[in-house]
């Protein structure tokens, strides 16, 4: 197992992450391989780091001067480099030490296999790992039929074969799906896997291009078109046939899914009904099927292979019915949203008797506006105190890292709203004076088109250190951190950090003087 890789790195302001990067490249168990750097025009420091591992740590190249987009780039280094096997990596990812020499050798066990990909941790900006994994499928068959409703495969997990990119036309400039593009195409050539064991860890952060496209609403879209140009030839339906299932309007989705099924079966291989009554497959369909279409949901139904599938969509389609009745769904809507109240007023009555026991006050009108969080996962440590009124908007919107922690004896005042996007860490014997505005995140107006309402969010963290104070109707805006003891007058807007034991007021707020 001796066959070299070359590592694909495109970047554009890599910094402060890809130094983390390169080090697990650095520190992979399989030891055959070189580096390819493309950076897209970096302003941030990113060639001089670069140039600080390649080659003298790291053999390889870095090629600057020729910027392009992600698709662009990773193009011309297909086009350059001199191996047959490719790894992508991202510049604010980190591989597993054990990565390469998996995914090497099982695409030296598999010849038939082009792509492999991985399952891949998520971690936060500062690097820590979350529960939940980016997981995929792992056979050929499921992965196509999963890309019918989302890219199966992540991006900067995979290692392929260049002549196999190549021979499908390589990669295109299609920005935030470049890849999904790709593995269309080369699936209807080749065989396409993912690895049960998870090789990256993702970071995920707000200045990343793919949750940039998330919060401005343009991913979804990016991804139809994308799936409407290649599905004929992959899928055997026509265009107009695969915009009405992505959109949910096919008056009888069924037909067209058959239709699907029996082009994989003669293209791919396989029996037609294993095919047809595969789990990935139906689980794709029903995102596919209206709910209006009954017959569509019923046929669905009786291919799968669990008890009483046909019955429990029988119960569903009934339900659904009797709900449009006016009367009959607005008292079962009612009635659930009662139910749901209630469980929700008790839970915040427990969690605010268990926060008294451990000396903290919180008084009862706190209010959280839009959505209604795990309590469990809100810190706040004992003999604080919240006033009267507090809204804490807790975001569950994409991109969204929200945390609140309150430490030992602080205090809000009343009337105070706290917008948490990304987190926001106030520190012990904090004084926040009534009436004041604190937000971790800002709409995004990038785009003309598109009512700001609908581009999404993006913030950045807020830290306010131990002891210091603000005044009342103070406004505190994204990424700020106010250090310890410093003191903010009342009526002032914070838009930028204040030193510790400094003075700050004024819109926006600046230096006045230090503390004694």
């Amino acid at each position: 197992m001796s066959e070299r890789v070359t590592w694909l790195l495109p970047v554009k302001n890599g910094m402060p992450y890809l130094p983390e990067t390169l080090a697990s490249i650095e520190a992979q168990t399989y030891t055959n391989w070189e580096v390819l750097a493309w950076d897209n025009g970096s302003t941030d420091g990113t060639v001089d780091e670069l140039k600080k591992w390649i080659p003298s740590r790291l053999p390889g190249r870095v090629i600057t001067g020729e910027p392009y987009g992600v698709g662009g780039s990773l193009a011309r280094m297909v086009e350059e480099c001199k191996t047959e096997l490719c790894a992508r990596i991202d510049a604010d990812d980190v591989n597993l030490p054990e990565r390469l020499e998996k995914q090497v050798a099982f695409i030296i066990a598999h010849p038939n296999v082009a792509v492999v990909g991985s399952q891949m941790y998520f971690m936060n900006e500062q690097g820590v790992i979350k529960e939940q994994l980016y997981t995929v499928p792992l056979h050929h068959d499921d992965i196509v039929h999963a890309m019918l409703s989302y890219n199966s495969i992540a991006h900067p997990s995979v290692l392929f074969r260049r002549s196999a990119v190549l021979e499908v036309g390589n990669y295109q400039e299609l920005p935030n799906v470049e890849d999904y593009d790709l593995w269309l195409r080369i699936a209807v050539c080749y065989k396409l896997a993912n690895l049960e064991a998870p090789l990256v860890r993702y970071r995920i952060h707000s200045k990343s291009t793919s949750q940039l496209a998330i919060k401005q609403n343009r991913l979804k879209e990016l991804f139809n078109k994308c799936l409407y140009k290649n599905a004929p030839v992959l899928f055997g339906c026509s265009e107009n046939e695969i915009q009405l299932l992505i959109k949910k309007q096919h008056l009888c989705a069924i037909k067209t899914l058959y239709k699907i099924a029996t082009h994989l079966h003669l293209t791919q291989g396989g029996e037609l009904m294993n095919r047809l009554r595969s789990y990935s497959l139906i689980q794709s369909s029903k995102s596919l099927i209206s709910s209006k279409d009954v017959i569509s949901r019923l046929a669905l139904a009786s291919l799968e292979r669990q008890p009483y599938a046909i019955s429990k969509e029988l119960a569903s389609i009934t339900k659904s019915i009797l709900l449009k009745l006016p009367l009959l769904g607005e008292s079962f809507h009612n009635l659930r949203q009662w139910k749901y109240d209630i469980a929700w007023n008790k839970r915040l009555r427990n969690w605010i008797l268990a926060q008294k026991k451990e000396g903290t006050l919180i008084d009862s009108e706190i209010t959280f506006p839009e959505f209604r969080p795990d309590l469990e996962k809100l810190v706040i440590e004992s003999k604080c105190k919240i006033d009267k009124e507090l809204s804490l908007w807790i975001s569950e919107h994409e991109g969204a890292n929200a945390k609140f922690v309150m430490k030992k004896q602080s205090y809000i005042g009343r009337n105070t709203f706290i917008g948490v996007f990304q987190p926001i860490t106030i520190g012990e014997d904090v004084l926040i004076g009534a009436y004041s505005y604190i937000i971790s995140g800002n709409h995004c107006y990038e785009r003309r088109d598109i009512p700001i309402g609908a581009q999404g969010f993006v913030g950045a963290p807020i830290v306010i250190e131990d002891g210091a104070w603000l005044g009342t109707h103070v406004v505190v805006l994204p990424g700020v951190t106010i250090g310890k003891g410093a003191i903010v007058a009342a009526g002032s807007v914070v838009t930028k950090s204040i030193p510790a034991y400094e003075v700050w007021g004024g819109v926006p707020a600046k230096f006045i003087k230090n503390r004694p």
